[in-house]
């Protein structure tokens, strides 16, 4: 896997203890990019000290307070227990005493224990899911017409444009992870995309989900003519 300019190819690649960012609606995936405007200054220290080292930070879901108790998430930390390491490959000052950043996803991981300290944010022992670093590993065929044809409708359903022009020449991997950070799914839907197996996987979920909105609008809305 490459992130960046530095290659991630094994288990001694990934450190197993990382600086934890959460949010609760920005998802990152292996392979993907996602932009992050930080703002708090326990957030902007843990950036600060990224770009000083290895450029790595883990990004997980924070659960809301009514996903307690969901399998997957750990009810002790406040958090998912699967996030996606990400390489700062973009670092910019605002001026406004906030931060800018790019991250691309590298390797899912697990939480495992919290590291108590004097840090001004989380750290935590991860266990990198190493399956991740293998580029082949990542590929699966996807139903590709089928994944189009539906968020077409999902997203003509709200109001969102999309160059599908560009979107033809693009890999399913690009297209499935992008779609997977942008589109307004539920925090929970996300997490089930990101602690999908395979490509695949996570295009089938994807489809779903997206299906089960259009036909909910479609229940308000009779005259709806999105299918």
């Amino acid at each position: 896997m490459q992130a960046g300019n530095v290659f991630y190819n094994g288990m001694t690649d990934v450190p197993h203890v990382m600086p934890i960012l959460s949010f609760s609606t920005v998802m990152l995936l292996p392979g993907g990019y996602v932009p992050v405007t930080i703002t708090e200054p326990n957030f902007i220290r843990m950036i600060d000290d990224a770009m000083r080292g290895n450029r790595l930070i883990g990004l997980v879901l924070a659960k809301a307070p009514s996903e307690s108790g969901r399998v997957g998430a750990n009810d002790n930390t406040g958090l998912w227990e699967v996030g996606c390491v990400g390489r700062i490959t973009n670092y910019s000052e605002v001026g406004n005493g906030q931060v800018l950043i790019s991250l691309q996803g590298v390797c899912r991981f697990r939480l495992e224990k919290e590291i108590t300290g004097e840090n001004p944010y989380r750290l935590f022992q991860i266990a990198p899911f190493l399956e991740d670093l293998v580029e082949t590993a990542r590929f699966n065929v996807i139903d590709r017409k089928a994944f189009v044809e539906v968020f077409h409708a999902y997203l003509e359903m709200h109001q969102m444009q999309a160059d599908w022009d560009v979107i033809a020449d693009v890999s399913d991997e690009t297209l499935v992870n992008a779609l997977s950070v942008i589109v307004p799914f539920k925090p929970v839907e996300k997490q089930a995309l990101l602690e999908a197996p395979d490509l695949k996987t996570r295009s089938e979920t994807m489809i779903a989900i997206a299906e089960r909105a259009i036909m909910d609008q479609n229940r308000i809305n009779p005259g709806s003519t999105l299918q």
